[in-house]
């Protein structure tokens, strides 16, 4: 059994704004300068089987194409972490979904859909930090809304020392 994420990937622009706003904390608030990889998880599995989630996966992309999604705010999440939050009303959250019919119970408390948690978002810094709503309320100066593609899907195997790509596929 393994832990493993369950992302969709998104296309450069996106991408780079995301890290602008890393960026923008790095050089305001001595946030560690470093390279994100923005993405929308839809499913954090705690202990699964790689073998079972990647054929599962396989099933579910036939057919999604790639999609526009809304980013609308800025929010702090979980009091750990500063998100670009994505509307949640358009195509992901139905993805959302379909996708934890099966192997829902396998997930954590953020992602697990019985528990209704979960908030398409992509994450630009993840720490407990005092300073997270004066970051947020900075950040908030900068936004404005914007419209992000995602591109693909990938699942990543977490290890001690981070993750591994272990299924990916880019969305027609």
């Amino acid at each position: 059994m393994k832990r493993i994420c369950a992302i969709f990937s998104l296309d450069e622009g996106t991408k780079d704004r995301i890290q602008a706003y890393r960026d923008a904390l790095s050089i305001s608030y001595g946030v560690p300068r470093k390279s994100i990889y923005p993405h929308i998880t839809l499913a954090h599995y705690v202990a699964i089987e790689p073998e079972e989630i990647i054929e599962y996966s396989e099933k579910f992309i036939k057919g999604i194409h790639a999609f526009n999604v809304q980013y609308n705010a800025i929010e702090v999440l979980g009091g750990n972490c500063i998100a670009c939050i994505v509307n949640p009303s358009c195509i992901i959250t139905d993805f959302y979904n379909r996708y934890h019919e099966k192997f829902d119970s396998h997930c954590d408390v953020w992602t697990k859909k019985e528990n209704k948690l979960w908030i398409p978002h992509s994450t630009i810094y993840g720490e407990a930090e005092s300073k997270l709503e004066e970051m947020k309320s900075f950040l908030e100066s900068k936004f404005t809304p914007f419209e992000g593609k995602v591109i693909g899907f990938e699942l990543s195997q977490i290890n001690e020392d981070g993750f591994e790509i272990i299924f990916s596929k880019n969305l027609e």
